[in-house]
């Protein structure tokens, strides 16, 4: 809808960043850093709960003058502000303590990594930490496609599939394709079908998928993590769960 409640204005904007509600209750109050990428250095250092440091980042894109000017020249560089979550789990007054010494540190040569103790960890990882995990049904045959955060449609790309996976019609096949990113569910496709990209009879014919989302299994997944699923080290761009029914790929 348009800004005064009329009809649809065409394309839908994309939904503001933040993180999926179970993940921002297990949060509880965090305080935060906005990080230049050019440099490496925070500039910002800020606390709250749930999306509290996406809005501050947003309220700032839209401001004026000191950070907000920084911002703008930091994405007119074609870069991202990072944000970096200090420290989290606490209660107000532990917020308010880290932020006032943060602030008092800021720009001295103190960063650390992020560790279970809830120090500081990119948001975006941290997101993946604490996401409850995807236990798909027995029913749910699916493919895990790898995307890109900023593409995380997996239509329109060829994907390596095997001949054996590709006919939606053999019970042995994926029924789902599901689209992840860092680990976390994005959306969930049904399988209509895969169009090969070279002749069917070559090994390496890659396929495009052909389907369109799930509502049902976007709501059920969508947000969890797949972990479990994927193992450690670098991650393949294809992992088959549930498909068969002599080769299945279980959570561990």
């Amino acid at each position: 809808m348009d800004g005064d409640g009329g009809e649809p204005s065409g394309e839908e904007a994309a939904p503001p960043p933040g993180f999926a509600p179970d993940v921002a209750a297990r949060l509880r109050a965090y305080v935060y850093l906005l990080v230049d990428p050019r440099t490496g250095r925070p500039f910002r250092v800020g606390r709250g709960k749930g999306d509290r440091c996406f809005r501050d980042l947003a309220d700032l894109r839209a401001g004026t003058g000191g950070d907000a000017d920084r911002v703008r020249a930091i994405e007119a560089s074609g870069r991202t502000v990072r944000i970096d979550i200090l420290r989290h789990g606490l209660g107000g007054d532990e917020a308010r303590l880290v932020e006032s010494v943060a602030n008092d540190t800021l720009g001295l040569a103190a960063a650390r990594t992020g560790d279970a103790a809830g120090r500081r960890v990119a948001a975006d990882r941290l997101a993946t930490a604490l996401a409850r995990p995807a236990r798909f049904k027995r029913s749910h045959p699916v493919v895990l496609l790898r995307v890109d955060a900023d593409d995380d449609d997996p239509r329109g790309r060829p994907w390596r599939i095997g001949r054996r996976w590709a006919d939606p019609t053999d019970p042995r096949a994926p029924g789902w394709a599901v689209a992840v990113d860092d680990d976390l569910v994005r959306g969930v496709y049904r399988i209509d079908g895969w169009d090969p990209t070279g002749a069917p009879s070559d090994p390496a014919t890659r396929y495009v998928l052909r389907g369109e989302p799930d509502p049902e299994l976007e709501k059920r997944y969508r947000g969890r993590s797949v972990a479990d699923y994927r193992g450690a080290g670098a991650q393949p761009p294809v992992t088959y769960v549930w498909c068969g029914p002599h080769w299945v790929n279980r959570p561990r």
